[in-house]
């Protein structure tokens, strides 16, 4: 009868010890989680800012040039650079068409985020 007891409160403390390890391993785990939740929310900022630095370069980059919207995809079927001089020299007709110079024309697919 000793024995079974003696059995029976070694097989308890292993279980216990057991439980104690299992219960350190998922504190361990929430841990690093509540870590990765804070880099990845960290991370969600900085693209942020990226995207708005990107943003703002786009912006001055185009800063001297025109965006035309609404074109049919159908238009100027040759060189799109002729086709925005005769476009510009109509809409503007006079001394400031001769002034207006079409350095490049082309169009510009708009990426969705």
């Amino acid at each position: 009868m000793t024995e079974q007891l003696d059995h029976t409160r070694s097989r308890v403390d292993d279980h216990d010890s057991r439980f104690e390890q299992l219960e350190a391993r998922a504190s361990d785990l929430e841990d690093g989680r509540q870590g990765d939740c804070e880099q990845l929310l960290q991370m969600e900022r900085v693209l942020e800012v990226i995207r708005n630095k990107n943003e703002d370069l786009e912006a001055r980059s185009f800063c001297n040039n025109i965006r035309i919207i609404g074109l049919p995809e159908s238009t100027a079927m040759g060189r799109m650079e002729h086709f925005m001089e005769g476009m510009l020299s109509d809409l503007f007709p006079g001394e400031l068409s001769r002034l207006l110079v079409v350095e490049r024309a082309h169009r510009f697919l708009l990426l969705l985020a």
